[in-house]
């Protein structure tokens, strides 16, 4: 499981803005931008392929989607 030090997170956040939904969507609320690029590290450093993203991340389609973005 790959994880970014707080301190690697504060010196690269402003680079990947948080996803904005109205809150008057239905449906799920938004993933947090930080958990979604461990989740494209951790695909970059194993080379695995999305489906097999752990499920301590994300759901992958949100993470590819995301990645796309």
């Amino acid at each position: 499981m790959l994880r970014l030090w707080d301190d690697q997170w504060e010196r690269i956040r402003e680079h990947f803005p948080e996803e904005h939904i109205p809150d008057s969507r239905p449906g799920r609320k938004p993933v947090p931008t930080r958990a979604v690029l461990e989740a494209v590290l951790w695909i970059l450093n194993t080379g695995a392929q999305w489906y097999l993203l752990p499920q301590c991340y994300p759901n992958y389609k949100t993470v590819h989607r995301r990645f796309q973005q």
